[in-house]
Formats: structure tokens, C-alpha cells, sequence
């Protein structure tokens, strides 16, 4: 299911860079909710900005793209609980 030969026809064969047009940018980030360019490298450090799918407010949180435990946004068990009202958030989850 994974668009693997549109992902690659997308890289750059020289410079090995991917240059996605604006809609798929576009798609991406609607979807997400989250910035297309990410962090050329992501740390412990960073975070990004999550909106709870649960809260009425639609209330936002920071979340490290990188856990020790494996739940960070940029990792694959990645799970968050809201502080506002204890939901948890995974990627199966649609984030607003």
C-alpha cells in the first residue's frame, strides 16, 4: 500500500534529495498537522507542537519527536497522553 515508486521517483538521482511538489507538501501537513520540513536531525530535545483529536478546546501540547522508551512522534510505538484530559494519542489516531 505504500507509494514506494512515487516516493522514488521524487529523489533526486545526484543529489539523493526528495523535492516533493507544493500539493503533496500541502496534503502532508493537512493531514498531519505537523510541518513537512522536519528537523534534518531530531533529538531528545525537540518537540512539536500536537493537538488533542479528544478536547473540546482542541487544546495543543509539546511532545519530543524522540523518547527513550520509543514513544516519540518520529518513532514507530509513538504514544502520548494528553495533559488536559488523559487521552491518549498515537499515530492511528487522527491528530487535528
Amino acid at each position: 500500500m505504500f507509494p514506494l515508486l512515487e516516493v522514488a521517483s521524487l529523489i533526486d538521482p545526484i543529489s539523493l534529495e526528495m523535492d516533493p511538489p507544493e500539493a503533496a507538501r500541502d496534503a502532508f501537513e493537512r493531514v498531519t498537522r505537523a510541518s513537512y520540513d522536519s528537523p534534518v536531525a531530531t533529538g531528545r530535545e525537540e518537540h512539536l507542537k500536537l493537538k488533542c483529536p479528544c478536547c473540546p478546546n482542541e487544546s495543543d501540547f509539546d511532545w519530543p519527536w524522540l523518547k527513550e522508551d520509543g514513544t516519540g512522534w518520529a518513532q514507530r510505538d509513538f504514544q502520548a497522553q494528553c495533559p488536559h484530559c488523559s487521552h491518549t494519542v498515537n499515530h492511528e489516531v487522527r491528530l487535528h
